[in-house]
């Protein structure tokens, strides 16, 4: 899972590509840190229904 508290995509143009992202379950960006709770409630429905 990679979490981005900004929207990287409305950032600076060097912050729109990632090597994370092409390996990761998911991406969740923009939403602060409440990303990190959505983060957690994604990673553990992929660990219960695995």
């Amino acid at each position: 899972m990679e979490i981005h508290i900004s929207n990287v995509h409305k950032r600076e143009a060097f912050r729109h590509h990632s090597y994370v992202s092409q390996r990761a379950e998911g991406v969740i960006a923009g939403f602060g840190t409440q990303g990190y709770s959505l983060a957690l409630r994604r990673a553990a429905h992929l660990v219960t229904n695995a």
